[in-house]
């Protein structure tokens, strides 16, 4: 297949494959008809870019995950990754519309704004990045930017931080974590670490016989050897059960929805 880059008047087949994500054939196609170099399709690329980015969100088009490397490509061909949209009062950044944690990642390397505000609302790329939108990975970008040091406490036109612009929108995982990083001695460690003083929490009820893990019968259980673990690590000592030290050392390599 021949592509021929046309006209910006219309979408035609750089368009397409910038909406739905094929990094392959769009490298090939910048590799043979753009030079990385050349000052006067930087422009025309920085579009693409924005296609990329708001493409995900079409109608029909297909999930295919983080497009964080085809950012990079595009900025590496000219794209500006910190270019801000002017006119007709909706002001924003290209950060305003990234979906996932990668994409973030290569707009910030490229020196885009992390506070960046959207001149319609005042929101934040936090503030957007909890509202729940198509294929996008709102719990992990939200702790990704918090990580990379957006500012909790902004507020848009309307007072809202971004907790409460997550609660308006229901978005429930986001808030609470928002609300926990702004809380006295919260603490992104301590927000990673509290699955597992649950699980730590649960094996000393355990030991006071206010709980007691499903026995191997138990139609919860998939597998014996579930069973098998489960009395492992909570059951009674005199059962075999695993010491402090060796439980400890197995739930800090245990992964929970919290570890991006």
């Amino acid at each position: 297949m021949m592509l021929r880059f046309k006209s910006w008047e219309g979408l035609n087949a750089c368009h397409a494959l910038a909406i739905h994500g094929h990094l392959t054939l769009l490298r090939t196609f910048l590799q043979k008809y753009r030079d990385p170099d050349h000052v006067e399709v930087a422009t025309s690329i920085t579009e693409l870019l924005n296609l990329v980015l708001v493409g995900a969100g079409y109608p029909g088009v297909e999930d295919v995950g983080d497009r964080g490397e085809l950012v990079r490509l595009l900025i590496h061909y000219g794209a500006d990754g910190a270019f801000c949209f002017e006119g007709d009062g909706e002001d924003s950044t290209m950060l305003h519309f990234v979906r996932h944690p990668g994409e973030a990642a290569a707009l910030l390397d490229d020196g885009a704004d992390i506070d960046g505000m959207f001149m319609v609302s005042g929101c934040t790329p936090l503030m957007f990045a909890t509202q729940p939108v198509a294929n996008r990975s709102d719990g992990a970008l939200v702790r990704f930017l918090y990580r990379c040091g957006a500012d909790i406490n902004l507020k848009n036109y309307d007072g809202e931080d971004a907790e409460a612009v997550a609660r308006s929108c229901n978005n429930i995982e986001a808030a609470d974590f928002l609300r926990d990083m702004k809380a006295p001695g919260g603490s992104y460690k301590k927000y990673l670490r509290a699955p597992r003083v649950e699980l730590v929490r649960l094996r000393s009820l355990c030991d006071r016989g206010r709980a007691a893990p499903p026995s191997p019968s138990s139609a919860k259980l998939r597998t014996i050897p579930e069973a098998v673990v489960l009395q492992r690590m909570f059951g009674a000592p005199s059962k075999g059960r695993l010491p402090n030290e060796v439980f400890w050392h197995i739930i800090s390599y245990w992964r929970t929805s919290r570890d991006d």
